[in-house]
């Protein structure tokens, strides 16, 4: 069934349909949410309505890479961590350092199966008297639930609160700019992994910085009820989510007098946008690229996800027998195609001497580079051994099977 959503999410969804918003659904078929407010809650939202494109996919991805681009994300959830001992409990059950995190600080981390599988991919941002954790909404209730298990004589608290807030983001060299408009006073550019809190449309606000598409990236956390105020006045701050600039030169340049153009360059963007960047980027999504069948180290992910040297927590064995193994037996890898052919998710990776033979990952994720002059490129779950940048495999990609090359992620701004 469709998601049931409330009012101020409704009408953010008819805010973007009004601009020319078309949409794409995401969710799970299985998902829960707002269980662990409502127990005897029966099943709830199956997915929710991702804004797939304006119809302007390359004015969409130049926001991201010149000015802003203001990004929908009903997708994403939050759980409530509270409690004088949530970063000790927390240390114990997730795959990164808790302990340590300070004040204004955020850290990716996964939880794990008993088996090891990843079962949720998560952002913590530590404040003074709560931690805030980011995640897919979908997997926000079945982790509140994994988690509650565990909690014995710990003062520690979890709560999913996806329905209570709204998430966007801004993709963009223009990002802190807008925030600094809109909350009207200076903004200092966060680093990457820190958050701050601002006061909009007069309610706090939180927003950590992840630069997930290669561009600065600031992921807001707003209550629900002020979601689409601070929408609407961004939308006005670039002079609309679709900017009428009918007087442009053929380099999209904008010709319009200082007096009429908008505070700030940019625009809305979609997820066709966005997921072009990210994979240039080189950053894998849960769901997409890997999930919960998924071992942390086949994920590309140790580096940022995982820390080595703190003690047990739930999987921590399978990881830890695996790092001493030496390697997991496939891994996320970048592809770059030979021909100007565009495999789709889902297509098999072969040995190079064998087209249709010997089957040695397959595509996860695919796009045409526009940095890479419209290059077809892929994020692609490969067999350890083929896994060495410079390896050729071939891809079978709208009709013919096509050369490509194993590359180091990510494929641009290294």
């Amino acid at each position: 069934m469709l998601c049931t959503v409330n009012t101020n999410t409704s009408d953010i969804h008819s805010f973007l349909a009004t601009a020319g918003g078309s949409f794409v659904p995401f969710g799970s078929a299985t998902a829960n949410d707002d269980s662990a407010q409502s127990p005897s809650a029966k099943q709830a939202p199956s997915h929710v309505q991702l804004i797939e494109t304006f119809d302007e996919y390359h004015a969409e991805y130049a926001a991201i890479r010149k000015s802003v681009g203001i990004l929908d994300q009903p997708q994403r959830g939050l759980v409530v961590v509270t409690g004088k001992d949530r970063a000790e409990f927390l240390h114990r059950m997730i795959t990164h350092d808790t302990r340590t995190l300070e004040v204004g600080q955020a850290r990716r981390a996964f939880l794990l199966s008993k088996q090891g599988r990843i079962t949720a991919d998560m952002i913590v941002l530590h404040e003074a008297d709560r931690s805030l954790i980011a995640l897919d909404r979908f997997q926000a209730g079945d982790m509140v639930r994994e988690l509650d298990k565990y909690i014995f004589s710990e003062e520690v608290k979890l709560v999913d609160q996806s329905s209570a807030f709204h998430q966007i983001s801004l993709h963009g060299p223009n990002a802190f700019k807008l925030i600094a408009h809109l909350t009207g006073t200076a903004f200092e550019p966060l680093e990457v992994m820190r958050h701050a809190s601002v006061t909009m449309d007069g309610a706090s606000c939180t927003i950590y910085r992840r630069d997930d598409a290669g561009s600065p990236g600031l992921h807001l956390i707003l209550p629900v009820d002020t979601a689409l105020n601070t929408f609407t006045r961004m939308a006005q701050a670039v002079g609309g989510l679709v900017p009428n600039i009918s007087q442009a030169n053929d380099d999209n340049t904008d010709t319009r007098s200082p007096d009429t153009r908008p505070p700030i360059k940019g625009r809305g963007i979609g997820w066709l946008a966005f997921n072009t960047a990210r994979i240039e980027a080189g950053t894998p999504l849960y769901n997409i690229d890997f999930g919960p069948d998924s071992l942390p180290g086949e994920s590309a992910q140790l580096e940022d996800a995982v820390s080595f040297t703190k003690g047990c927590y739930l999987g921590q064995e399978i990881v830890a027998r695996m790092q001493h193994l030496g390697h997991p037996k496939r891994i996320i890898v970048g592809l770059r195609m030979e021909a100007d052919r565009l495999p789709i998710a889902g297509s098999p990776v072969h040995e190079l001497d064998s087209p249709g033979g010997t089957v040695i990952g397959g595509i996860t994720s695919s796009t045409l580079s526009p940095l890479l002059g419209n290059t077809a490129i892929a994020l692609a779950t490969m067999k350890w051994a083929k896994r060495t940048p410079g390896t050729q495999v071939l891809v079978p990609a709208e009709g013919a099977f096509v050369k490509a090359t194993v590359c180091e992620l990510p494929f641009v701004g290294k």
